[in-house]
């Protein structure tokens, strides 16, 4: 089983591959980059959405600045008639006037993110174009952890004793990583090999 996931956001990105073992994940962010693989034993489902939404004080700081800057100029018009017909007054206020439209584009934008938490957080750009594809993602992040899981766990090992490994088998299932009919199989598995261990 072979998922990914790419988002973008800007120039930075994620990437996230689903293996059989493990989730992989590439990001790059303000220019630097990690890569770096997380066992599925190491991922909870538990999430949380945070966000960030209007900012008042980053704003109000902007529209100070600006202001400024108009005034600034509206100073230079006054003081100085003569280079209000002159392109050396125009071109100057309408480039500092386009500076101004980035950053109040950025404020305006919201940005959400959704993490699982776990050993290992696992971070996704959760913006409104972004939700069904994420939450499909972490639909097949779960149904690769649980093969997982059944994969490595719910087979007895006859080298292992049979009391340890039950005790991890109980433990997965009030940890809410396997089903409860998981548990059950295993449980009669062990109730067999007891039978005939007598």
């Amino acid at each position: 089983m072979s998922a990914t996931l790419h988002q973008e956001k800007g120039r930075d990105y994620r990437k996230f591959r689903i293996t059989r073992a493990a989730l992989l994940v590439e990001r790059k962010s303000l220019g630097r980059f990690d890569g770096y693989k997380l066992d599925w034993e190491d991922i909870s489902f538990d999430s949380v959405v945070q966000g960030r939404g209007f900012d008042v004080r980053q704003t109000f700081l902007l529209v100070s600045v600006l202001l400024n800057f108009v005034f600034a100029f509206w100073v230079v018009w006054l003081l100085w008639a003569g280079i209000r017909g002159t392109w050396w007054f125009y071109v100057p206020a309408v480039l500092t006037g386009l500076c101004f439209v980035y950053p109040f584009y950025l404020l305006a934008k919201e940005e959400r993110l959704k993490i699982l938490y776990g050993d290992s957080n696992v971070t996704f750009y959760y913006r409104p174009e972004d939700e069904e594809r994420v939450n499909a993602f972490i639909a097949q992040m779960r149904v690769a952890r649980d093969a997982y899981l059944r994969e490595r766990f719910l087979k007895i090992d006859e080298l292992l004793p049979l009391d340890d490994q039950v005790k991890m088998i109980q433990g997965l299932y009030l940890a809410k990583r396997i089903s409860r009919e998981d548990l059950a199989e295993v449980m009669e598995e062990v109730k067999m090999r007891r039978l005939f261990e007598r």
